[in-house]
């Protein structure tokens, strides 16, 4: 087991690899509310007319999703581990005015984390946390002044704890801005900066790059909706979709108090990559499919004071997911 260090500030540090992957997947869940203040102008005045309209409506969605990671050995032969994630996502986005737009969403996730003889963590514990929950709120409001610029200014607040941990130590906030150019009918672009507190750990200010390419009438790479993340889409048919999806996650969450690190830290972080499939069951009803692999996977344990007590790393394994999303 790898002993702690001795800074008081001491956090697992990723690897080189990842570190290089991270800022190329860091397309901010921001950029499709860019993206919507960009929208293409129509050449026809009844499609210009009918976009005004949708601009002025109160839109809403609503969203049931399912994960699960097969059971795959951690580094040194330390035990094995396999994840069951689910949870809802409620989006509500209204106008404000001709040009600007509200959004908010409300989300829960739950995690049951598996870990069988993961003895490695700490002595003593065939595991180093159980089930996690974590909860946010969040609010975006963008604006369009002009035909080719879009602004963007948000935030929100997330707790994430493992059961039985103290919600209140478990809360974090974030707060984003950014802007957005339209280049061609085809392609925007832009920037925008992310401020983070984090458990037990500094304040973190990272940068965002967005993106939306309409390569064709079929093709489409841009950022990931929901998290960094890069997607290559194909529209196979009106109501039928395919996808190459890159992801790199990460959940730090407060532990509770009768694990190996009382009041202590966890976190969980892995780079992905997906196959997906989104079929549009009915006018207001979509189904989503992903199955994929997590080409990189780690898990931290830190005190409470954010000192790393050790962290172990997993061999590559396949995960599928499941979404089903009403829209109103």
């Amino acid at each position: 087991m790898n002993q702690p260090r001795s800074s008081p500030r001491s956090r697992p540090r990723t690897p080189l690899p990842v570190r290089l992957a991270a800022p190329l997947v860091l397309l901010a869940a921001a950029g499709p509310a860019l993206a919507q203040g960009a929208r293409e102008n129509q050449p026809q005045r009844s499609e210009r007319a009918l976009e005004a309209r949708t601009q002025r409506d109160w839109n809403a969605g609503l969203r049931f999703f399912g994960e699960y990671v097969f059971k795959t050995d951690l580094d040194d032969d330390q035990g094995k581990v396999s994840v069951a994630r689910g949870g809802g996502v409620l989006e509500v986005d209204a106008p404000i005015g001709d040009r600007s737009r509200l959004s908010f969403t409300l989300a829960t996730e739950y995690s049951s984390y598996s870990f069988d003889d993961a003895q490695g963590f700490a002595q003593g514990f065939e595991e180093p946390w159980g089930d996690v929950f974590e909860h946010s709120l969040s609010a975006i409001f963008t604006t369009q002044p002009s035909d080719r610029w879009s602004y963007i200014l948000g935030g929100g607040i997330r707790a994430s704890y493992e059961q039985g941990a103290s919600f209140d130590d478990s809360l974090t906030g974030q707060g984003i801005a950014g802007f957005n150019y339209k280049f061609s009918d085809t392609f925007n672009a832009g920037l925008g900066v992310v401020v983070r507190s984090q458990i037990e750990d500094d304040v973190s200010v990272f940068p965002l790059i967005l993106f939306d390419w309409r390569i064709s009438e079929k093709w489409r790479f841009n950022g990931k909706a929901g998290g960094p993340g890069v997607v290559l889409s194909y529209q196979a048919t009106d109501s039928l979709s395919f996808s190459l999806e890159g992801d790199y996650q990460t959940r730090t969450f407060r532990l509770s108090d009768d694990g190996p690190a009382p009041d202590g830290v966890g976190s969980d972080e892995r780079l992905q990559l997906a196959l997906g499939a989104d079929w549009k069951v009915a006018e207001q009803v979509r189904l989503r499919g992903r199955i994929g692999a997590n080409l990189y996977e780690r898990y931290n344990l830190l005190d409470r004071n954010g000192v790393q007590i050790t962290d172990r790393e997993a061999d590559p394994t396949p995960f599928v997911g499941l979404e089903l999303r009403f829209d109103f």
